[in-house]
């Protein structure tokens, strides 16, 4: 092989090398669903009056998000119905906290972005309930927090 042939070789090849890198997509970490919780079901104490129903039926679940660009922070996300109260506790911390849903979003919003929760990374593990009501069948869950 002269020289010349192989000058050649190596300069396409180390041109197809940069070409794929230039062209290769970037990496981003995107919000990624941890966990289901669910399903929920019981009854809200909500409606009065003869005309209003005295309770509104729960059956729903909570899904959890996660995003390694927001270390230490989970998300709920239920559907505008879920009147659900998420009880969690990070197992690594021990830190807790309540989140009540449904956290209603803007309009335009995405509800993903919303119910957001400062559990620290770690091991989390939750339980869903409906508050001022009854529960007839609670969810639970855990997932990793990054």
């Amino acid at each position: 092989m002269s020289r010349k042939f192989a000058a050649r070789t190596t300069a396409v090849a180390a041109s197809a090398v940069v070409l794929a890198l230039l062209n290769a997509p970037a990496a981003s970490a995107q919000t990624v669903h941890a966990a289901t919780l669910g399903p929920v079901v019981g009854s809200t104490g909500v409606g009065t009056g003869s005309a209003a129903p005295t309770e509104a039926l729960v059956h729903d679940y909570v899904n959890v998000y996660t995003n390694v660009n927001t270390p230490g922070v989970t998300h709920f996300g239920g559907s505008v119905k879920c009147f659900c109260l998420v009880t969690w506790v990070n197992e690594d911390t021990g830190t807790t906290g309540v989140n009540e849903l449904p956290d209603f979003p803007e309009i335009g919003e995405e509800q993903v972005l919303r119910g957001r929760a400062e559990t620290g990374p770690g091991r989390v593990r939750a339980t869903v309930t409906v508050p001022d009501g009854t529960t007839w069948v609670s969810a639970s869950g855990s997932w990793v927090v990054p």
